[in-house]
């Protein structure tokens, strides 16, 4: 699927359900390689028995484009793409997960799309979401803990 700056973005869909579920993971997914790891492969299987999986690769990883320029990695852009994955799929409704990285993407994705055809179901978000706005991790009490 070639989004609108016109870098292609890899994704998949399988399984069969009542919904549709997409997966919005952290920086390192790889559509091709997920599928070699036993315990995400088993995962991926079990949630594919209870919903139709959209799961997509991030632009600079996987079988996405690497994109020309660092402008083209903004945060708005991973919302597009999600959008426009969405829409290639034909999905007007769906749980929105998103996981490390993607768990902020998945939050700011509901957001700027309240009430209209998403629900998000973020995992570590506030990590996510302080790692993107630079914050530190975790509470510096000063007594070396």
């Amino acid at each position: 699927m070639k989004a609108v700056d016109g870098v292609s973005i890899g994704y998949q869909v399988f399984g069969e359900g009542p919904y549709d579920l997409v997966l919005n993971d952290g920086w390192m997914g790889n559509l091709d390689a997920n599928w070699d790891l036993d315990d995400f492969a088993r995962l991926l299987r079990v949630w594919a028995q209870r919903a139709r999986v959209i799961t997509f690769d991030r632009r600079g990883f996987g079988i996405s484009d690497r994109p020309g320029t660092p402008g083209q990695m903004a945060i708005e852009k991973s919302l597009d793409d999600m959008r426009a994955v969405m829409d290639a799929a034909g999905s007007e409704r769906a749980v929105v997960y998103g996981f490390e990285a993607g768990a902020a993407v998945s939050l700011l994705f509901a957001a700027s799309y309240p009430g209209t055809r998403h629900v998000a179901r973020p995992a570590r978000a506030a990590r996510s979401l302080l790692a993107l706005i630079r914050l530190p991790v975790g509470l510096d009490t000063g007594r070396g803990e």
